[in-house]
């Protein structure tokens, strides 16, 4: 005897195949490749020398920089497709990305739900992850200057998408920019704060080829993360994903 099926099922049917597959696209994802070319840190310099006499006292203004123990900085170049494919990756159609538009995302953990990403909340109550916690994991004290707050300490004014969540200036994102020929600059190279409740996620506006910190042509630069205080020389697994249009 076969089965009475309605146009109502059959409706459900799809749509519910329809959400399935719009769930599973509308997500940021993990890069085909990534390729490490190279990673430089600032060098230390030789002692000043002052000269010293007996019975004399000596006033000194002293300048230094030192290397930031909270953070590790990655930029870099985005290339790849827009395709249209089968869950086999089998393509009926594919379009180069002559000039990316999107996202790059970095946490310390796998994002296993897009959904539930937000803007990370200083103030947020356990058990979900806060200033207070996230600074304690990176080992960063309350007078350190660079900070997660002291770095990023401006109100996100842009616009963009997380799947199919919509972040802008009425959400309360934290952001920072990085630098553009060694200079500070709040236009370009936007970097957000998010988080899935658990981890941070670093998040990064995707620009065209744009002079860089290093005056060079970057399509991406985000800062994440890092614990070197206290001799502490461990690394840190970041999982990269990206979102393109």
């Amino acid at each position: 005897m076969k089965a009475n099926i309605g146009f109502s099922e059959i409706l459900v049917a799809v749509l519910i195949v329809a959400a399935i597959v719009d769930a599973a696209c509308a997500a940021p994802t993990g890069p085909d490749h990534i390729v490490k070319i190279q990673s430089e840190r600032m060098q230390p310099k030789p002692g000043a020398s002052v000269p010293a006499q007996a019975g004399n006292v000596t006033e000194l203004n002293i300048n230094t920089t030192s290397v930031t123990k909270s953070w590790q900085g990655y930029y870099g170049n985005i290339t790849g497709i827009i395709t249209l494919d089968d869950a086999r990756n089998f393509s009926m159609y594919q379009w180069s990305l002559t000039t990316p538009q999107g996202e790059v995302y970095a946490s310390p953990a796998e994002v296993t739900s897009w959904s539930n990403v937000k803007c990370f909340n200083y103030s947020a109550k356990a058990p979900e992850l806060n200033l207070t916690e996230l600074e304690a994991n990176l080992s960063i004290g309350p007078k350190d200057a660079d900070g997660v707050n002291e770095t990023f300490r401006y109100d996100f004014t842009g616009s963009f998408y997380v799947g199919t969540t919509h972040i802008d200036s009425t959400n309360g994102c934290k952001a920072t920019f990085t630098y553009r020929n060694d200079q500070p600059q709040a236009t370009s190279f936007p970097e957000v704060l998010l988080t899935d409740t658990t981890n941070v996620i670093y998040t990064t506006i995707i620009e065209n080829n744009i002079p860089g910190f290093d005056n060079r042509g970057h399509d991406f630069q985000i800062l994440v993360g890092e614990n070197g205080h206290n001799g502490d020389v461990k690394t840190t697994q970041y999982y990269f994903y990206v979102e393109i249009e």
